[in-house]
């Protein structure tokens, strides 16, 4: 039995990507400037809920 799936990414892992290069990218942007490190994760943090409260609300409309 294959683990595969059978079709392509769906939107849900598309958001989940972009939910989690927004965490990464805010961690990287406060270690390698010099805006502090909790308010660079801080704004990742907020695009990434940004980011699953708009395909929550997309989904049911």
């Amino acid at each position: 039995m294959s683990v595969r799936p059978l079709v392509g990414p769906t939107r849900y892992d598309y958001q989940l990507g972009v939910m989690g290069m927004s965490l990464l990218c805010g961690g990287a942007v406060g270690v390698l400037s010099s805006i502090p490190l909790y308010v660079a994760g801080s704004l990742g943090a907020l695009l990434a809920a940004v980011v699953l409260v708009v395909g929550t609300v997309t989904e049911f409309a």
